[in-house]
């Protein structure tokens, strides 16, 4: 069964990690002031827990073992991204100063196995994938039990996270395993239990978005408010308040085609958009639009970031993925 506002919601947080890099482009480029798009950072938040949600959905299914669990897996997010990661190679080698231009040694080992060394990747967003992976690897353990499934990856990525704030040791891979953002991909499965066994008045679940909204808005606007750990919560739950109210509106939504196509298109809009940003860049370089509106260049980005990922979807995606 699809949920409409799943669909919603994956769109939702692919516009939002669009909208923050957009930001960072022109923030780059023109003195352009676009500090609100910053917000668009927390949909790798919505990502991560929305994963967590839908991950549970899966687990449900009595066929499931570890193997055929992380066979698909790999089949629904490998062949893009090392379709796409292979076409940032052929940029890296003929022009290495448009990957990651940002700063950073990039690895290429690194990048086709998302290895979390600490070094760039060739399509940086895949630091994402590599703590997916992460999340798919202690679901797919918790296989090995009949019951209590999502108790045990709760407790497992707790225990994780809670070596991680004790010892304290410097080493990217240890780093990686204990980070805070596991946090998230909880809060997503605890959003799974609550949606199973609990229903809320309209009155809560629209009281809960408002503050949601609100706490977003203060985030964005005092970035520096929390750090490290305590941002992850913060974020974390923020982006919980909007994922759960959202899903519990599902009986009042109806299928808008646009964004449910850019739902079925978020993991190519994710991957393709920063090339496509870099070539926007390149062509108000070219034709002198550099110092042009900051909202129009934007404004172009989104819109041929959101055309790019639906091609991907239908031409390269879908032909990958479920050939």
């Amino acid at each position: 069964m699809q949920l409409i506002s799943i669909q919603y919601l994956r769109a939702i947080a692919a516009i939002m990690v669009l909208l923050s890099h957009v930001e960072f482009k022109i923030r780059r480029t023109t003195n352009y002031d676009l500090s609100l798009f910053q917000i668009g950072g927390y949909g790798v938040d919505l990502f991560f827990i929305i994963s967590g949600f839908i991950i549970c959905f899966s687990l449900n299914n009595k066929k499931r073992n570890i193997i055929n669990f992380l066979k698909s897996r790999i089949k629904r997010v490998i062949p893009l991204y090392w379709f796409l990661t292979s076409a940032a190679l052929v940029v890296y080698l003929i022009r290495p100063s448009l990957i990651n231009s940002s700063g950073g040694e990039t690895n290429i080992l690194s990048s086709y196995f998302l290895l979390p060394s600490g070094h760039k990747f060739l399509i940086q967003n895949g630091w994402t994938l590599s703590f997916e992976f992460l999340f798919y690897f202690i679901a797919g353990l918790s296989l090995f039990f009949k019951k209590n499934k999502m108790f045990i990856q709760l407790a497992f990525m707790t225990a994780l996270v809670l070596l991680g704030r004790v010892l304290k040791y410097d080493n990217s891979y240890f780093n990686f395993v204990t980070s805070p953002y596991l946090i998230e991909f909880q809060l997503g499965i605890l959003a799974y239990i609550l949606h199973r066994k609990y229903k809320f008045s309209l009155t809560i679940i629209l009281t809960v978005f408002i503050i949601s909204l609100a706490s977003i808005i203060y985030l964005n606007f005092s970035p520096n408010s929390f750090t490290g750990y305590y941002k992850v919560w913060t974020r974390g739950f923020s982006m919980l308040g909007l994922f759960i109210s959202i899903l519990y509106m599902e009986p009042f939504f109806k299928p808008h085609k646009l964004l449910i196509e850019i739902g079925n298109s978020s993991y190519s809009l994710y991957l393709i958009h920063p090339f496509i940003l870099v070539l926007c860049t390149l062509l108000f370089k070219k034709i002198n639009f550099i110092n042009g509106n900051g909202i129009t260049q934007g404004l172009i980005m989104i819109i041929l970031s959101i055309i790019s990922g639906l091609v991907c979807y239908y031409k390269i995606e879908k032909k990958l993925v479920f050939s």
